[in-house]
């Protein structure tokens, strides 16, 4: 082996550990908020005892951010990642 198949064997070998890290500090913050906001509207909500809940209806727009942010993360990565892999043959 050369010393440039061997760098680019280690490269190859390296590339899904750096697309693993990418997605996990993608994911953490989406995680904390997530969380942080179940937290949050969990300890605002609770209501006395025999108190009536109230009912809300959804959010079109905000149905539609829940929907499209992921969906354009997703399709981010898959790109990445595509790229990534048809990058190293």
């Amino acid at each position: 082996m050369t010393q440039t198949s061997e760098l680019q064997a280690v490269n190859t070998l390296a590339l899904p550990f750096d697309i693993s890290r990418l997605v996990f500090w993608i994911a953490l913050p989406v995680l904390l908020v997530a969380q942080g906001v179940i937290i949050v509207v969990t300890l605002r909500g609770r209501g006395q005892a025999g108190q009536q809940a109230i009912r809300v209806r959804g959010s079109t727009k905000l149905e539609f951010l829940w929907a499209i942010i992921p969906a354009l993360m997703l399709a981010a990565l898959l790109a990445m990642t595509y790229e990534a892999l048809h990058a190293s043959s």
